[in-house]
């Protein structure tokens, strides 16, 4: 390779993948050729040992012990075309898995496949059927959704795939279970049929099967969808792998296969297993309707702890008033004692003179404070407490009588707000006051050595004498004992209320992820307040994302969003009922249109106002595909009628005309051996003989192209086919197209039909040509063979490696859009106008190839050029040029009768027959030929009838002459029928059965074989 072909050293993407599977593919094939070349040496059948466990109706052993059913006989089917002997293994599901695991059997039949197991076993590519987990209880047990298994007792297979997800399912709403082991299904069934169990967990078919002979039914309760195939040990039988994924394959392509006939076999209605069932639609109902109450529900709680906590905040409220008057009289006491202070150092000189009115104060004051119901304590300049009114002893439990700080403290014990943090000697209210500081509802906690602790809230000052000097220090301690109790509990009934709501919302926002539709609410500004999984991933946006989002701004075409808003705000304010159901068209957050089946219902607050709207939606996008192509395939199915139509009109042509081709034919061949070799009239009635003949082979391909004729494959030289094909398209085509051709005359043989090649070069030259047809241009054709290689395969893996044909047809025309190419060969499909073509041309060409084994491809470039190649299976055999010679054709002298309704047929017959010596009665009435043939019954030896006629056809003379004369040669002649073949006609009696048109040399041979009983 020179440095201009040089692979660049940059590795394209996918390399390494397409090397890995390049890897792959060569080794099957060795292993394929090591095996073909081993199998020359042993004739004897491959051993294969099968895992089988009783699980009908997919596998089961029958009263002769032989197992049956879907998987076994998919299998057996494809050990007979691969030659395996097999050798079933049965056992409980837990001992196959064991053997499976050890290595002792060769393949599993029935296996649910999973990530998890594809590490332990080699599964087929090909799925056997689709499978689910569903729960069975016996009848009027009550369980009917998820939530009904609480505490219930429940029977699983622990080695099946279903009971994990199972318990994944029920851990996932909190439901606890008693669960009951089992080694199968049936026991299972048993369990419940006995009351022994309250529900088995089994996969769904054998549910479908089994559960009427047990007595028990199924519930709503269905989860775990699997795929069901074939394993293998890890490592081992890759042969049995592609052999089983090759005819599984070949059989699920063909609906009339047995693998769809042990489908009806196992479960009466193909598919039925398939398809959800009603009660599913409904389970959705109740959980909207469930969904529904649980919101009211919320609301109303909502309602009731809202009351509640606006009662207790009225109750805070007037204990925030008491404590607002207690601190007006904490402040007037405050400021008496300062003004009483300020009184005594004024009037110290008149102590004694006031001091029977300063002890009615003092006694007026300790009146005061023993009614109040704070503590107060106060202490002079010494420390002595020498003022502690009624609630203070109550605290404390001491008497009324001077006492030293220390003293005093040694009978309580004093602590932070947390009530377990001693508070320091500097941060008691009463020392932190003595030493000049103000105090302001400091929360503390009193623990008095004998009775019960307080929760007080304490304010206190310094007492200052005249000079301003601190000579004392006065505390208040309110008590807030029963206040903080009252909060506590508040607190606790609070935060378990919103632990209750909090659950509620989280198990109403998991029935809302779990259901399979759309369900949103907006408020009444159009905002996504609510919505649930499903709807996230219908809109592809998360839920975070989502919320507060404008749901007409951000989630519907342009042309709806006025439209929609307008209706929405008339909504809201109760001027239009809203719709329970509509279809809607809306937009991703991605962009991409979707059809939804929209669900409404007003939210409304405690006052009856609208709040907002919640709805669900089904995504119906496929529906609505389906329903066009529904459409389409009507459409289709009226033009397939029509072409029937054509194809019934065709055949009735065809009859017409190869009467009228007998009668050109028959006395054209006539004509060229009266004619002397010199005449100048010989060339022109062989020229006439070449017309009919093509004549004959158009209405060949006519009852072809209505299905009403079978071709047979015989070895034929393709190069003439050719050649002949582009003489004719030469005078059908343009001038303006020239036609250039490369044809190898050596290219080999094929093993075909004529006709339909000849057909499928017409048809595709004539849509090349077509595509020239404004402008002109060229029409090139190319011949010649070619060897398809394993490096080929990868462009065109429908063929097989070998010598093959190859018919290349290029135009210069407009070319093929990239986006039709995949649909050119699909029936009816045309981007001509009407009138110009059906679409069935290439439908057509794409049939026969295929039904010669062989490929098209077409390689186009939109307005340059589109390239037809069609490859054909080259086969050795030779095919030696039949020279014909001029020979005697065979006569006689027996009498023939011959009966045709068409006079000039029937004239034609008769001097056929007369000229090759025979004595020939004709006639054109069948009426006629029966009254004759019972007045001289032994006058004929050889009856030549038409079938078509009127009053009596060929057929029903043929039986009434058979009755008459049992042994009686008859000959059957139709330009065409539906209804006789020579398989018929030979059924009837009748000796042969000719088409017309016919010429001299098969009209006599057919007589003499007749008459001499050679056929």
């Amino acid at each position: 390779m020179d440095a201009k072909n040089k692979i660049p050293r940059r590795v394209p993407p996918g390399y390494h993948e397409i090397i890995k599977r390049l890897t792959n593919t060569f080794f099957n094939l060795g292993i394929i050729f090591i095996l073909l070349l081993t199998s020359g040496e042993s004739a004897d059948a491959r051993p294969v040992k099968v895992g089988v466990y009783d699980n009908a109706p997919i596998v089961f052993q029958d009263k002769n012990k032989k197992f049956s059913e879907l998987s076994v006989e998919i299998l057996e089917y494809i050990a007979a075309k691969e030659d395996w002997d097999l050798e079933f293994v049965f056992g409980s599901w837990e001992e196959c898995i064991k053997r499976l695991d050890n290595g002792e059997i060769d393949v599993q039949v029935y296996i649910a496949y999973s990530k998890k197991r594809a590490l332990k076993y080699d599964y087929t590519r090909e799925t056997l059927l689709s499978n689910w987990g569903t729960v069975y209880t016996w009848p009027g047990s009550g369980l009917e959704t998820i939530l009904d298994l609480e505490g219930k007792r429940v029977a699983m297979m622990q080695k099946s795939i279903h009971p994990p997800a199972f318990k994944k399912l029920i851990n996932t709403f909190g439901i606890q279970i008693e669960q009951i082991d089992i080694g199968s299904h049936p026991e299972g069934f048993k369990l419940v049929h006995d009351k022994k169990a309250d529900a088995v967990v089994v996969n769904r078919i054998f549910g479908l099967t089994n559960a009427k002979q047990f007595n028990i039914e199924q519930t709503h309760i269905i989860f775990n969808p699997i795929e069901i195939r074939y394993a293998m040990p890890k490592g081992k039988n890759a042969d049995l792998i592609v052999a089983i994924d090759q005819h599984l394959k070949e059989l699920k392509s063909d609906k009339h296969s047995l693998f769809y006939r042990a489908y009806d076999s196992a479960f009466g209605i193909r598919h039925s297993i398939f398809k959800l069932p009603k009660w599913i639609y409904l389970i959705t109902i109740i959980a909207f309707v469930t969904i529904l109450l649980l919101f009211f529900l919320n609301r109303t709680s909502n309602h009731i702890v809202k009351t509640r906590t606006r009662e207790l905040q009225k109750k805070i409220t007037e204990l925030k008033l008491a404590e607002r008057d207690l601190y007006h009289v904490h402040s007037n006491l405050e400021r008496r004692v300062e003004e009483r202070t300020t009184e005594l150092r004024c009037e110290i000189e008149e102590r004694k003179k006031l001091e029977k009115n300063l002890q009615e104060e003092r006694d007026f004051l300790g009146a005061l404070l023993e009614n109040i119901e704070d503590g107060i304590v106060a202490c002079d300049k010494n420390g002595i407490l020498n003022l502690f009114n009624r609630a203070t002893r109550e605290f404390h439990g001491l008497p009324e009588k001077p006492l030293t700080a220390d003293q005093w403290a040694k009978h309580y014990d004093l602590f932070l707000a947390d009530g377990k943090t001693r508070m320091k000697k500097e941060e008691i209210p009463l020392y932190s006051a003595f030493r000049g500081n103000n105090i302001k509802k400091l929360e503390m906690v009193i623990r008095p050595k004998k009775g019960k602790k307080h929760i007080v809230q304490a304010s206190g000052q310094p007492l200052l004498d005249i000079q301003g000097t601190v000579c004392g220090a006065v505390i208040s301690m309110h008590d807030i004992t029963e206040q903080k109790k009252a909060y506590d509990i508040l607190e606790t009934k609070v935060e378990e209320r919103t632990r209750q709501l909090r659950e509620s919302r989280d198990l109403a926002q998991t029935y809302l992820n779990i259901a399979g539709v759309i369900f949103a609410a907006l408020n009444r500004a159009g905002e996504i307040i609510l919505i649930n999984q499903k709807g996230c991933e219908i809109l592809n946006i998360s839920e975070k994302k989502a919320l507060g989002l404008n749901w007409f701004d951000h989630f519907l075409p342009p042309e709806m969003i006025n439209e929609q808003k307008k209706a929405f705000l008339q909504l809201m304010q109760g001027k239009v009922d809203a719709a329970e159901y509509y279809d809607n068209p809306i937009l991703t957050w991605s962009g991409e249109e979707r059809f939804i089946s929209f669900h409404n219902t007003l939210l409304k607050g405690s006052e009856g106002n609208i709040t907002g709207i919640l709805w669900s939606g089904e995504d119906i996008t496929e529906k609505r595909q389906f329903e066009k192509e529904k459409e389409k395939l009507a459409d289709q199915l009226q033009q397939s009628h029509k072409m029937e139509a054509i194809g019934t009109l065709a055949g009735g042509i065809a009859h017409d005309f190869n009467n009228i081709l007998a009668a050109i034919l028959g006395y054209a061949d006539m004509a060229r051996d009266e004619t002397p070799d010199d005449s100048p009239a010989k060339p022109q009635i062989e020229e006439i003989l070449r017309a009919g003949n093509r004549a004959r082979n158009l209405v060949q391909q006519i009852l072809a192209f209505s299905r009403k004729e079978l071709h047979e494959r015989v070895p034929i030289k393709i190069y003439p086919i050719i050649t002949e094909a582009l003489t004719l398209l030469r005078a059908s085509i343009p001038t303006t197209i020239k036609i250039r051709q490369k044809l190898d005359p050596a290219c080999g043989n094929i093993l075909g039909d004529p006709t339909q090649i000849h057909q499928v070069v017409v048809n595709i030259c004539t849509n090349s040509a077509q595509a020239m047809d404004e402008k002109g241009g060229v029409l090139q054709i190319d011949l010649k063979k070619v060897k398809i290689k394993t490096d080929d395969l990868v462009k065109n893996p429908t063929l097989k490696i070998g010598s093959y044909i190859q018919i290349s047809i290029k135009d210069s025309g407009i070319g093929i859009k990239q986006e039709y190419l995949d649909r050119i060969f699909d029936p009816y499909f045309t981007t001509k106008k009407v009138g110009e073509g059906s679409g069935m041309g290439l439908a057509v060409v794409l049939g026969i190839i295929k039904g010669h084994d062989g490929m098209i491809t077409v390689e186009s470039q939109h307005g340059k050029c589109t390239t037809f190649n069609v490859y054909l299976p080259k086969i050795k055999e030779q095919i030696s040029e039949v020279i014909k010679h001029a020979q005697i054709l065979p006569g006689g002298k027996e009498n023939i009768l011959v009966v045709d309704d068409d006079k000039s047929i029937a004239n034609l017959t008769k001097l056929r027959a007369e000229r090759l010596g025979y004595q020939v009665t004709a006639t054109t009435s069948s009426i006629d030929a029966l009254q004759l043939f019972r007045s001289r019954p032994n006058a004929f030896d050889l009856v030549i009838t038409d079938q078509t006629m009127p009053e009596l056809t060929g057929e029903q003379l043929a039986l009434k002459l058979l009755d008459i004369k049992p042994d009686l040669p008859i000959i059957l002649c139709t330009g065409y029928s539906t209804k006789m073949d020579a398989a018929r006609a030979k059924s009837l009696g009748i000796r042969a059965l000719i088409m017309k048109p016919t010429d001299n040399e098969e009209f006599a041979g057919m007589i003499r074989q007749v008459l001499d009983k050679t056929i």
